[in-house]
């Protein structure tokens, strides 16, 4: 059976110079018959988006932070969190491992969506969205990353060494290589 989730029209994954399961490929995602089996809150990493298909089994509750509310979101988990402060890792958020409660964001006023996947639904997270979410029962899905259009190495953030991960390279470009923060004026100016 074919993939409802890849290849994609226009997506630019493949022209890296690198492939990772999940990011350029999808990953299948079974879940037991257990009630509650979380994701925890993260956004996908380099600046992609996702797309996520339920093949079949019970729903998938989503809880979705608009991009648009991506750094006040950072902003409020730095505060109850200020160990994050001053950490330059844009997945620094997902290595807590947290799962946010809604009264949190209605509390900061975090614009967000609280979605019902059923089998056969499609949900996709746009660059910077957090989401988090739970099973209500046994399930099966699949997910993906996406780089639209225009996506470029740009959008790229270089984060060796930054999360203390050093096997953790970007995804880069034919004739791009791995960078530091500092760097990315020289190379992209």
């Amino acid at each position: 059976k074919e993939s409802p989730v890849s290849p994609l029209d226009e997506d630019q994954l493949p022209n890296t110079k690198k492939g990772y399961r999940g990011i350029h490929s999808p990953y299948l995602y079974y879940s037991s018959g257990r009630f509650g089996v979380p994701f925890a809150m993260h956004k996908e990493d380099m600046g992609l988006a996702s797309v996520n298909y339920l093949h079949w089994g019970a729903p998938k509750v989503w809880m979705v932070v608009s991009p648009d509310h991506e750094k006040r979101f950072e902003d409020a988990v730095a505060k109850y969190y200020p160990i994050t402060k001053g950490i330059n890792c844009s997945q620094r958020i997902r290595y807590l491992g947290l799962f946010v409660c809604p009264v949190f964001l209605d509390k900061a006023s975090i614009q967000y969506s609280l979605i019902l996947q059923q089998p056969g639904d499609l949900i996709i997270t746009f660059a910077g969205a957090y989401h988090q979410g739970f099973n209500v029962g046994a399930n099966m899905a699949e997910a993906v990353n996406y780089a639209w259009t225009g996506w470029t190495p740009k959008a790229v953030e270089c984060v060796r060494g930054q999360c203390g991960l050093e096997e953790h390279d970007p995804l880069l470009l034919e004739g791009f290589q791995i960078c530091r923060s500092q760097d990315l004026g020289q190379i992209w100016e």
